[in-house]
């Protein structure tokens, strides 16, 4: 009986690793498909937040120069 409980956790978990393996990979590929379509987009909206970023941290400066 022990034996057999033992053997049941171990194909569980052999079965596990694999399945996440698996799923990996899949979501791997069809996550780089999706970022091959939008590689444009995601340029053009990380080049516009590090602009309201910086200009937010020159708003930030401004305001502090100017408070005292």
């Amino acid at each position: 009986m022990g034996l057999a409980a033992v053997g049941g956790m171990l194909a569980g978990v052999i079965y596990t690793i694999c399945s996440f393996a698996v799923a990996a990979i899949v979501t791997r590929q069809r996550l780089l498909a999706v970022l091959a379509r939008s590689e444009g987009l995601r340029l053009t909206l990380g080049w516009w937040m590090e602009l309201f970023g910086a200009l937010g941290v020159l708003a930030l400066g401004l305001a502090m120069l100017t408070s005292t």
